[in-house]
């Protein structure tokens, strides 16, 4: 039995075990509204025709999805692929953990490691995550071939690089968080061997006969991503509105009273101002890319004057509760593990631990840590230290299997509790809050609380239009979609989201050329035209008033389900 576990197929049918038990959980779904956006886009639930213009990914996946798309479209090819990814990466990771030792204690190690990381990937599908988890493991098998004093294993290698790249093509700034770790086990490989001049200058010939290829490719996708936004005009001019538009409101802003005198030596409101950072900057006109620059400007400008201390830094951090972060509970216990389980073990330890506090402590400095990228650094911070121990001498002595199955049975037992599926309200208020973490999250399910109504009430009324607001709409509708089935195209072909990260976007405008709509907020007047929203909306109504000097008032046109449907005259 433990010769099957530890084989090629048995890694392979653990990962498959546990890929379908949260399938039939009906647990699975996006964390966030940005993967549904995605695949809103690639699905051409706007248009009607899927669309390679994917948000935060490389272009050829964007390609590659929208063919697919074209071909059948009743299937969620975009979280499926990414679940591909997810599993594909944690087979790989899982063999290369026990390339090096087949003992009880490597097995303990492999399976705390996906029974803990797992539940996030698979229950709470995120791209950042996804990309994490590939980069790992092609860096990870890359970098087991390069320390191994046997020759290099070309397809290992080859497979590496692919699921590096595609990591990457999936989230490319992750590779930072990636790359920060992977030097730790060549330092610990360096101390174990104690490598003199002519043995490390091996060792770089080794990886240079690796990383070069690896290296080109990468360029070559840079370029490729380069040039294809170049060739479109429109998706170019979305993307540079995007990057403003993230600086202003994914980075923690402050007060207006903070810059009033800037703000208002530039015309821009106090209402102006929290109509833009609480998501409806529905006047395109208005908040256009030098109105989105003049404030990016003066809220970096301002973030520059401000001193942030070390202490205040550490102290939100402190804030964050890290104690109730399942993947920090495996960083920790595989961390105690490490310290007595290897020579210099302590030392691993410490410096893997360290450099994951440092990166912590840059992000929370600059104002951009949220629960994916926390997420992002334990899971990157645990795959290399348990890479780190693998490949390390050992100093314990095996245990029986009979301890290695209860532990395990302990562990199992343990995980019961995600794969019962928990419903109502909870479940919608903690996966709104998207940036925080929430153990809820992970067993909150929607299969039997969709509430379908407001998109019904969409499709039966073609001859109006409706706008979805930011926070009961982009935030919580997509957890009424059933993940594995693709949405349909034109799904959205009267209605539109009323500012969100999809805002100047190729099929957004397309949407709204197509229903003759210049400007959303100066549309929110016609006829028959709503506003889907459970939130106050009056910071709209003040700008209507300021801007387009008209007295206008809100009332309630219909409830549907759990959904409020406006109508501004």
């Amino acid at each position: 039995m433990k010769e099957f576990l530890i084989s090629k197929k048995g890694i392979f049918c653990i990962n498959l075990v546990l890929l379908i038990l949260f399938a039939f959980s009906g647990c699975m779904k996006y964390e966030v509204s940005d993967d549904f956006i995605m695949e809103m886009v690639v699905s051409g639930a706007y248009t009607g025709s899927p669309s390679s213009f994917i948000m935060f990914m490389h272009p050829m996946i964007g390609i590659v999805l929208s063919m697919l798309y074209t071909f059948i479209a009743t299937i969620n090819w975009y979280f499926i692929f990414q679940i591909a990814v997810i599993f594909t990466s944690l087979c790989i990771i899982s063999y290369t953990f026990l390339k090096y030792k087949k003992d009880n204690l490597s097995i303990l190690l492999f399976m705390i490691f996906l029974l803990f990381f797992s539940n996030d990937l698979y229950l709470l599908v995120q791209f950042t995550k996804t990309a994490t988890i590939s980069l790992c493991a092609g860096c990870i098998l890359i970098l087991s071939n390069i320390l191994d004093s046997k020759t290099i294993n070309k397809k290992e290698v080859a497979l590496g690089i692919f699921l590096f790249c595609v990591g990457y093509m999936i989230r490319n700034k992750c590779i930072y968080i990636v790359l920060f770790f992977s030097g730790l086990p060549v330092l610990f490989y360096g101390i174990k061997k104690r490598l003199k001049y002519i043995d490390f200058v091996n060792l770089v010939k080794k990886a240079g006969k690796v990383i070069f290829p690896c290296f080109l490719i990468l360029i070559g996708l840079s370029l490729f991503s380069i040039g294809f936004v170049q060739r479109y005009p429109a998706f170019k001019a979305y993307k540079t509105y995007s990057a403003y538009r993230s600086d202003i409101v994914d980075y923690s802003y402050y007060s207006y009273e903070d810059n009033r005198l800037e703000f208002e030596k530039n015309g821009i409101s106090e209402n102006d101002f929290y109509t833009l950072v609480h998501w409806n900057f529905g006047d395109i006109e208005y908040y256009d890319l030098d109105k989105l620059k003049t404030v990016s400007t003066i809220l970096n400008a301002y973030r520059d004057s401000q001193y942030t201390s070390i202490k205040g830094t550490i102290v939100n951090l402190i804030n964050r509760q890290y104690k109730y972060y399942v993947s920090v509970w495996a960083l920790i216990l595989i961390s105690l593990i490490g310290i007595f389980a290897i020579r210099n073990g302590i030392f691993q330890v410490l410096a893997v631990n360290f450099f994951a506090f440092c990166l912590l402590f840059l992000n929370m400095y600059l104002g951009r840590l949220n629960y994916r990228v926390e997420y992002s650094i334990f899971l990157a911070a645990t795959a290399f230290l348990l890479f780190s121990i693998q490949i390390s001498e050992s100093r314990i002595e095996k245990f029986s299997d009979k301890f290695l199955i209860a532990v395990l049975i302990v562990l199992s037992v343990c995980r019961i509790p995600v794969y019962i599926p928990s419903y109502g309200k909870s479940s919608y208020d903690a996966l709104f809050i998207s940036w925080n973490n929430d153990l809820a999250k992970y067993n909150a399910s929607f299969e039997k609380e969709k509430d379908m109504s407001v998109i019904n009430e969409i499709k039966q009324n073609p001859n109006n239009f409706y706008y979805l607001g930011f926070y009961s709409n982009i935030q919580t509708l997509y957890l009424n979609y059933n993940p594995w089935k693709g949405i349909q195209k034109s799904e959205f072909k009267n209605a539109a989201f009323f500012a969100g990260i999809d805002t100047f976007h190729p099929d957004w405008m397309k949407q709204l050329e197509k229903h003759s709509i210049n400007n959303p907020m100066e549309h929110l007047l016609k006829e028959n035209v709503y506003f889907i929203e459970n939130r106050p909306i009056n910071e709209i109504l003040t700008f209507i008033q300021e801007h387009y000097k008209v007295n206008v008032e809100m009332t309630l046109y219909k409830k549907i389900g759990s959904y409020y449907i406006w109508k501004i005259r």
